[in-house]
């Protein structure tokens, strides 16, 4: 078996970045906004817990086709 750390893997530090980034960003939304300042965090949330699973889910299925 092998391990997936954080220096071979990038994408959790990219995940980290991107969600800075984007708090950041949606930190200038004034309150009269706040109802699309919550959409866009959450569908953002959304779609990358979607692709993380995927890519969990993928990265599993070779780790028991024991590619390496």
């Amino acid at each position: 078996m092998f391990r997936i750390n954080n220096n071979d893997f990038k994408i959790l530090q990219k995940y980290k970045i991107f969600l800075m980034n984007l708090d950041n960003s949606l930190e200038n939304i004034p309150r009269k906004d706040m109802y699309f300042k919550d959409r866009i965090k959450n569908i953002s949330l959304d779609v990358l817990k979607a692709n993380i699973a995927l890519l969990d889910f993928m990265l599993e299925r070779l780790l028991l086709k024991k590619y390496k």
